[in-house]
């Protein structure tokens, strides 16, 4: 278990809690550029901006939620116990 200091595990949750919603809200406009690519005639023109979007918010919002959650759970979670 890690000990961090109160101060540090309230700023670990932060970033968690903001790279979850970062997270969902990437999904959700990615949804809407799917939804726009498949009506619009010109549909290759989207994929730039999807793998855009992907690559610069959604991966690295993801990877922030794992990372901060393991922290979190090793920093404050009960593991010792049956």
């Amino acid at each position: 278990m890690l000990d961090l200091p109160y101060e540090s595990y309230a700023w670990l949750k932060v970033a968690h809690v903001v790279s979850v919603v970062g997270w969902i809200g990437g999904l959700v406009v990615l949804t809407e550029i799917l939804a726009l690519s498949a009506d619009a005639p010109e549909g290759p023109a989207w994929e730039p901006r999807r793998r855009r979007l992907m690559l610069r918010w959604i991966n690295p919002a993801a990877a922030l939620v794992l990372v901060s959650g393991i922290l979190l759970i090793l920093s404050y979670g009960d593991l010792d116990k049956p």
